[in-house]
């Protein structure tokens, strides 16, 4: 094999490798871009890197980061530059980045340093999780919406996973049970065992026919507080099952001592009325 046949088959090999790299460098869903370290030009970008920034390749090949504007928070790079000459990579760091038209992104990147053509480079891959931090950040309002409602309402909340039997509470119903959540029951048998002798059989029942119909759970009890009282709560859930494949029982626990203590003042008054009328009879 000549010489030139030699190079002409590597040249052909060198460009099928290139063009599999391009293929597979395009095709990534991850955000990819390669910058030279020294000057902090662009040198190459993918397409998840145009999609996700509204920059074309054309537009930033050649220019630096900071020629784009607000692509990146300043303070943030810096940060990023200083571990990357401290450490020569960064891995998932969380950045703040704006496209084009302005809009910020949520990324998580990762970022290390390498040697092409005798030059040291920075490649950079980043995630788009914009979407992720909004659906954390509105499930952390709801959860503070929910404590707040469950606060207001004096209600607490309740899991129990009906295989192993391990129960989970919220800190609004350690505070109804006057006790510290990790005081709380862990078992059935523990939190029966805080229930009014008079009303375990109550509760009993009412699990029970959770089981065998519709797994809602519905009963008014008093259980037992650290000083001593006894406080009406009503204990209410529904069976379910998780994407686990597991059989929990979730619900609520509220306060029922106002509504109780009215019921049984009205059951009074019923009973004394009643009397009344019973003597009016006898004299009548």
């Amino acid at each position: 094999m000549t010489d030139r046949v030699k190079h002409r088959l590597e040249r052909r090999v060198q460009r099928a490798l290139e063009q599999k790299f391009r293929r597979i460098f395009d095709a990534s869903p991850d955000c990819i871009a390669l910058m030279h370290w020294k000057t902090g030009r662009f040198v190459e970008v993918n397409r998840s890197f145009e999609r996700l920034t509204g920059y074309a390749a054309i537009d930033v090949i050649g220019r630096a980061a900071r020629e784009l504007g607000p692509l990146f928070e300043t303070g943030e790079i810096d940060l990023l530059v200083e571990s990357l000459q401290r450490d020569g990579i960064v891995r998932d760091r969380e950045l703040s980045l704006r496209t084009r038209a302005g809009a910020p992104i949520a990324c998580v990147c990762t970022v290390s340093l390498i040697e092409l053509d005798g030059a040291r480079h920075a490649i950079l891959t980043a995630r788009d999780v914009t979407e992720e931090r909004r659906a954390q950040r509105e499930l952390r309002e709801s959860g503070t919406l929910l404590r707040l409602s469950l606060a207001a309402a004096r209600m607490g909340a309740w899991s129990r996973d009906l295989d192993s039997g391990a129960y989970t509470w919220s800190a609004e119903a350690a505070a109804i049970y006057a006790r510290r959540i990790e005081d709380m029951p862990r078992s059935p048998e523990e939190s029966l065992a805080l229930v009014h002798p008079e009303d375990r059989g109550e509760l009993v029942t009412a699990a029970a026919r959770a089981d065998a119909g519709s797994g809602a759970l519905g009963a008014t009890v008093r259980i037992g507080r650290p000083d001593g009282a006894w406080l009406w709560v009503e204990v209410r859930g529904q069976t379910f099952t998780d994407p686990d494949g597991r059989r929990r029982r979730c619900g609520v626990i509220p306060d029922a001592s106002e509504r109780r203590a009215a019921e049984l003042a009205q059951r009074a008054t019923h009973e004394k009325f009643a009397r009344l009328f019973e003597a009016l009879q006898v004299y009548a």
